[in-house]
């Protein structure tokens, strides 16, 4: 497989483009040497990096809704007691049970908000399978080694490394393969 921006094309076979015209073009610079091939992931590995990268969503999505909270607490003038912002991370199963105790002048005001609410929960809730998922990925035969290797770095935990493995992915294996290729 070749980038076809690297196929140079002159200005006729732009203008008469067909599949006969293509394939000849591609045959001359075949011939030639002139191209050069494009790496193409594996499968497994792309849907591996489809899976960290839901994660990374349901992350994004998890903390605006903390936000929108947040902001709805402080329009209304609420203020959270100190017991939970003493902890940085104080979104608590105790402050989400504070926050659903929350009373609004009308119905409508506390429905929205308990709706906020459960889009945390259910938030939280997915993420949570999206983290077993993942540490599971980073136990996987094609990764568990070079994760454990990552994993010496400190700050990097399983997933992060797992990350990291699928997203560089191609990276590593062009570099495999040009060590086959020169030694």
């Amino acid at each position: 497989m070749v980038n076809p921006a690297d196929v140079p094309s002159t200005d006729k076979e732009k203008k008469q483009k067909t599949d006969k015209v293509d394939s000849n073009k591609l045959a001359r610079q075949l011939r030639s040497g002139n191209l050069e091939a494009i790496y193409t992931h594996n499968r497994d590995v792309l849907e591996d990096r489809v899976l960290l990268r839901k994660r990374r969503t349901l992350v994004k999505d998890l903390t605006q809704y903390k936000n929108r909270i947040k902001a709805d607490l402080h329009f209304f003038d609420i203020e959270i007691p100190e017991q939970f912002t003493r902890n940085p991370s104080y979104w608590s199963k105790r402050f989400l049970g504070w926050l659903n105790e929350l009373e609004f002048n009308r119905w409508s005001g506390t429905a929205s908000f308990k709706i906020l609410i459960e889009q945390v929960i259910t938030l939280r809730k997915n993420l949570l399978e999206v983290n077993k998922k993942v540490r599971a990925l980073s136990r996987d035969k094609y990764y568990q080694k070079r994760e454990a290797l990552l994993r010496t770095i400190p700050g990097i935990g399983p997933i992060t490394a797992t990350i990291i493995l699928t997203e560089v992915d191609g990276v590593i294996n062009i570099r495999k393969m040009l060590q086959k290729s020169y030694g």
